[in-house]
Formats: C-alpha cells, structure tokens, sequence
C-alpha cells in the first residue's frame, strides 16, 4: 500500500510538472519566486444537470521584493470552458501585474459544464498560465465533463462493486488491495485519465456479456481520440495478485493490456480471461512476467510491439486465440506479434532463467511479417521450456517448434490470408473473421469449447482455429 501511495504521488507531481527557465543575470529572479497554494485545481462537484462551480487558488510572492508577471492567460483561450477572476478583476487574461514581495493574490477560476451532454470530454482539462521574471509556470485545471462515478488515486474499498449506472472515471490510478476484491458488472463504461492504471494486488472479478461487454478505456471522447493507442496504463496485476477473471471485456487504447507480475500464490492461474478484445495498444497486449494466464475466445490486434509477450518464464494456455498484428497510419509493425523468454538480462549478463510453460492450441498467430514469432531461449540452455502449438495457423521461418498438426506459412508456402479485412486503415472496423477458404476454417481439434467470441455453436469434429467460428 505504501508503495501504491508513493507512485500515486509520482503521478501527481507529474500532472503539475511545469518549466521554470530562470534568467540567471536578473536580480528578481534571485529574490522572487512566484509559487502556487496548489498545482492542479480540481472540480470535484459531479453536475446533474447545466451547472457551474468556483474554485479558487493563491499566487505567492516567496521573495522580498516586487516581481511583474507579465501575462496570465488560460491555455485553451476563447475554447476554453473556465473563467478567470484575477485579483477582483474579471477576465480570461492580465499583462503586467505587480506582486508585491511576501505577499499574493487570487485566482477564481469558474467552469460551466453540461455533463448531459456526449460531445463534451469525459473530463475537461485546461491551465492557467504565467509568464514572470522567474520562468512560465502554470496551474492544472480539471472538471468532471459527464455525470460519472470519480476515482482519483484511491484503494478501491474491499469487496466492492462497479455498477454501469454511470461510467467510471480513474484519474491518478487506483489500487484493488491484497485479499479485497473489485467485481465490474456488465455493460460498465471505465475511463482512464492518461497515465493512470489499474493495479490489482487482491482480485478483479469483470462480468461482461457478449451484448454489454466491460470496456477499458482512455477518458478523451473527441473522435481524433476513437482508436489512438497510449492514452492511458492499462490493468497491472501485481505480485500479491490471486484469483482474477475477465469475461466479455474490450481493452483499448492503452500502452499495455493487462499487465501480469508473477505467478500465484495458490497454484492457480493468475488469470483466467475469456471472450475479450484487446487492441490499439501502443506497447504490449498481453505481457506476462514469470506468470500465469488461461485465455480462450480471445482477439489481441494492433498492438505496437507485441500482441503477446511472455517474459522470463510462467505457464500460459491460450485456446482458440487469435493474435493478429498489421501497420496502421499510427502504429507502425516491426516486431513479431509473439515473443517467448525465459531468462532475465541486463547489459548482456543474464540474472537467472525461469521455465517457460506456453499452450497454444487452436490459435492464430498471424501478420503482414514474414516471421511472427520472436523466441529468446537462454543461451546456456539451462531452464526447462515446453512450447507447443497444436492446430494452429502460424507465420513463422522458425524450424524449431513444436508444431502439431498446424499450419506453417513462410514464404515457401502458398497460402491465403485467413482473415476478412484484417488491415483497413480504419482500425475501428477491422473484421478478424475468417474467410471462404482458409486453412483455419476447418483445421481445428474439438477441446470442450462449445462456442466462439460471437457465441456461435462450434463444430464438435472439425472446429475453426482462432476465436471466431467459419460460417459460410
């Protein structure tokens, strides 16, 4: 908990960064110091309907003697949802105000907001800005944009629930603490404030349906935002972490997708998901560290680096999965969608290796790269791997695996892409269904998996191979 308190400060102090370029020749900026009763000025009314809130702050004059600002403004301007008072003067700007030394002013600063109304951000966001003889500094403005349930760096309350009333708003992050358990019901709406996460040390419980899945997302709404990657942390299971289960979920626009530290502490898996879409994540999918997941049903696109990144060891079994990585206008595809590890290094000294347990068994691992697949054993050959892939669709020149009854594609091989429209450059309405033809089609075995992502009837002798069942 200490260290969740610690981080979340971090984040706080990153919010109100400023930069302060001080003119080392002028005597003022020796002497005089304008500083801020507060960095960031929060709105914490939530509005039910067309209202407005004031709030306000100091400026200080740390020094003892005068010192001119010489504009205050606010960033967003005339677009701007707040108004300033400076110093008893109404106004959105003010040039060449005198701050005499050891003493200071307010600022009011008023917002009027509809939360009623869809085309305004989930939070609104502007600053207050300075220009004096000490640097240009500034003061963070937020206000609820929407009708929602607030969290702002806080330990979620154990056992506690997450209805879909209103969306949920996480700014700063939150924590689900060691043996407390958050359950999300379905059809819930979760925004995230740009490096915000949720870290989860007891149990998060997701409980979407195929018609009200559970999305994870970044807080900007403006349509720019639809499907840019990076907006916000994403889930993060930390060590202590036991017991986790996401069902009909969508993760988007994160720099990772769930995040795994670990393996558990009871023998299970760390994490069982099913029937969830993870994409446009600018970093990773799925990144396990010597953990645990069991994953089936699921779609993993567009991700930056990898769709899948299984580092130094843990056991994963990942059925009727597909894993797809292709260029978009934002995100360029360099890597292989999958990396392997089993081993820790650093500036080429390896630490230790851990045994690297990973199922793949009715799964597509398929892009636009000649080679999808980046293994990385330890070079000294010492941890103990079992890797296979059992009917499965593969791209891939490596001859090493442990390929049963797959389908191998290389350039020596003739083949058709499986899926219907996998590279549009509108990422929104890329369609990872299969197409008349595939290999993938018919080229699964049955495991007890009756339907797929769409809640379509599987074939019980000849499944299709990813999270999509063929039909014709």
């Amino acid at each position: 908990m200490k260290n969740f308190v610690g981080l979340i400060g971090v984040f706080c102090i990153l919010l109100g960064l400023v930069s302060c370029e001080r003119d080392p020749s002028s005597s003022d900026a020796k002497s005089a110091d304008i500083t801020f009763s507060i960095d960031t000025l929060y709105f914490d009314t939530v509005f039910t309907t067309v209202g407005s809130a004031t709030r306000r702050f100091k400026i200080y004059n740390s020094g003892n003697n005068p010192i001119i600002i010489s504009e205050i403004n606010l960033g967003a301007g005339s677009n701007s949802y707040f108004r300033l008072n400076i110093d008893g003067v109404a106004g959105n700007t003010a040039k060449n105000l005198e701050l005499e030394g050891k003493d200071s002013i307010f600022v009011f600063v008023e917002v009027t907001i509809d939360p009623n109304n869809s085309n305004i951000p989930m939070i609104v966001v502007d600053s207050v800005n300075f220009v004096a003889s000490d640097g240009s500094k500034s003061v963070k403005l937020v206000a609820w944009g929407q009708d929602a349930f607030f969290h702002k760096g806080e330990i979620v309350p154990c056992d506690t629930t997450w209805t879909n009333e209103k969306p949920h708003v996480i700014i700063n992050s939150v924590l689900v603490d060691s043996l407390c358990k958050l359950t999300i019901d379905e059809g819930t709406q979760i925004f995230s404030h740009s490096g915000s996460r949720i870290f989860v040390k007891g149990s998060l419980i997701v409980n979407g349906t195929l018609d009200n899945p559970v999305v994870f997302q970044a807080d900007r709404l403006e349509s720019f935002y639809d499907d840019l990657p990076g907006q916000w942390d994403g889930i993060h299971f930390l060590i202590q972490s036991i017991n986790n289960i996401i069902n009909y979920a969508v993760i988007k626009n994160g720099v990772v997708g769930v995040r795994l530290d670990s393996l558990s502490t009871n023998n299970l898996y760390k994490l069982t998901m099913t029937n969830t879409v993870i994409h446009n994540i600018s970093s990773t999918g799925i990144l396990g560290i010597t953990s645990s997941i069991d994953a089936e049903n699921c779609l993993i696109y567009n991700c930056g680096d990898y769709c899948a990144q299984l580092e130094y060891g843990g056991i994963y079994d990942l059925k009727h999965c597909t894993f797809a990585n292709y260029s978009s206008v934002i995100l360029s595809h360099k890597k292989p969608l999958l990396r392997l590890n089993n081993y820790l290094s650093f500036n080429g000294a390896i630490f230790g290796v851990a045994d690297l347990g990973a199922y793949f068994t009715n799964c597509i691992i398929y892009g636009n790269k000649k080679e999808e697949i980046d293994y990385d054993p330890d070079p000294s050959n010492t941890a103990n791997d079992s890797i296979t892939f059992t009917n499965c669709i593969i791209r891939t020149e490596l001859e090493t695996l442990s390929t049963k009854d797959s389908y191998i594609y290389n350039d020596n091989s003739s083949f058709i892409d499986p899926f219907v429209d996998p590279s549009n450059s509108d990422v929104e309405v890329r369609d990872y269904h299969l197409i008349q033809g595939s290999d993938a089609n018919t080229g699964g075995m049955y495991i007890n998996i009756d339907k797929d992502l769409d809640e379509v009837s599987r074939s019980t002798s000849s499944p299709s191979i990813g999270c999509y069942e063929f039909t014709e």
